[in-house]
């Protein structure tokens, strides 16, 4: 998403894909704290009441209350329609609070999947819907914003997060995902010259454009540069595969085990 706050689509085989990214503060100027901390419900308040730092616990209530009003807007029903919950894959797990892979839920509605991710005050949230049987694929989408900081493990800001949402996607763990990440370069959508400057409306053309199998067989990948009124942010998307069998799914649960934000 641009500065104007246009949401981003895609239809892939049957599968609508929509997208957006912004400031945290944004959602809280946007909709006021009452309306987000009740969008977000409170499971995610009482979470973030733990949380140390102001932004990671505005990030993380935020995020949740725009996946709701996203999938409400593209799927064209009342958000009271639109339910959130995250599911633990890990066996055993006693952690008090809800986490784990997120799931969406639209009552009247299409079969639908969703992500998310946050860091720094910047948010991203993507959603697939599809009306045939056995609904979308898994949807993984990532965000990390551009500073003067190195990545772990990789070179390349680009190269995370395009890993990162293919472990959400639930097409790899995070080791053969980082690995794929950096052989494989940028993802196709948008011309090489052009991808730093892809945003706002530019993105829905890349979109569109991007070819199936483009990484670790997905069935949808785009990745990019995104300008965001905090600075310039790296967002990768992926589509899965529309069956995920109990290995892939274990897999997902690599990434949660290491603590990562985008999955607490």
């Amino acid at each position: 998403m641009g500065q104007d706050g246009g949401v981003e689509r895609s239809e892939r085989a049957g599968v609508s894909v929509a997208w957006l990214a912004v400031p945290s503060s944004s959602v809280l100027a946007a909709w006021g704290k009452d309306k987000v901390e009740s969008l977000a419900g409170p499971a995610a308040v009482a979470r973030a009441a733990e949380l140390r730092r102001e932004v990671d616990a505005l990030d993380h209530v935020a995020v949740r209350a725009l996946a709701r009003r996203l999938a409400a807007h593209v799927s064209e029903r009342p958000v009271s329609c639109v339910a959130l919950r995250q599911r633990c894959l890990e066996p055993g797990c006693r952690r008090a609070h809800e986490h784990g892979a997120p799931e969406l839920t639209l009552t009247g509605g299409p079969a639908a999947s969703v992500s998310w991710s946050h860091s720094a005050g910047l948010l991203a949230c993507a959603v697939a819907l599809s009306g045939a049987p056995g609904g979308p694929p898994p949807v993984g989408i990532d965000l990390e914003p551009i500073g003067e900081g190195a990545p772990p493990l990789v070179d390349t800001w680009a190269q995370w997060v395009r890993a990162e949402a293919c472990v959400k996607a639930g097409l790899a763990d995070l080791d053969e995902a980082l690995a794929v990440s950096q052989a494989v370069g940028p993802l196709p959508g948008a011309p090489a010259a052009e991808r730093s400057s892809v945003t706002g409306r530019d993105a829905a053309g890349a979109l569109s454009g991007a070819p199936r199998g483009a990484l670790l067989g997905a069935s949808f990948a785009w990745d990019g540069e995104i300008a965001l009124p905090n600075g310039p942010a790296a967002v990768a998307i992926v589509l899965g595969r529309r069956a995920v069998s109990r290995e892939q799914a274990a897999r997902r649960v690599a990434l949660a085990r290491l603590g990562f934000d985008s999955l607490s």
